[in-house]
């Protein structure tokens, strides 16, 4: 039959990539020894985020369990929204995965929560 690109399994993997980046940046921010206390609660937020991503799309019961919002397409698209413009911050590497993450949230949240309902 005709194989053709499943726009759900696409948008998840993106997910997943940029749910590690965005663990993967705060540990190098962390690494590099960043001392401003901004810089060190906002890495805090980005592990925590990432690590929400990543085991959501994972499926690990835990998550699902306590974040029901990350569930649904329209919940889980908006939490992609909001990361995505929170992690924006000016350098190459956040505006990429900033731009990605709001893409995917779009894509998640009217591509395959609205149109695909």
């Amino acid at each position: 039959m005709g194989e053709g690109f499943d726009l759900r399994t696409g948008v998840r993997f993106l997910n997943i990539i940029c749910g590690f980046t965005l663990f993967g940046l705060a540990i190098w921010s962390f690494i590099t020894l960043s001392i401003d206390p901004f810089v060190v609660v906002t890495n805090l937020y980005w592990i925590l985020f990432g690590s929400l991503i990543i085991c959501v799309e994972f499926k690990i019961d835990f998550m699902v369990r306590y974040f029901r919002f990350m569930e649904g397409t329209v919940g889980k698209g908006l939490f992609l929204i909001f990361v995505g413009m929170w992690v924006i911050q000016g350098t190459l590497i956040t505006d990429i995965l900033g731009g990605v993450l709001v893409g995917c949230g779009v894509a998640t949240t009217i591509l395959l929560g609205v149109a695909g309902s």
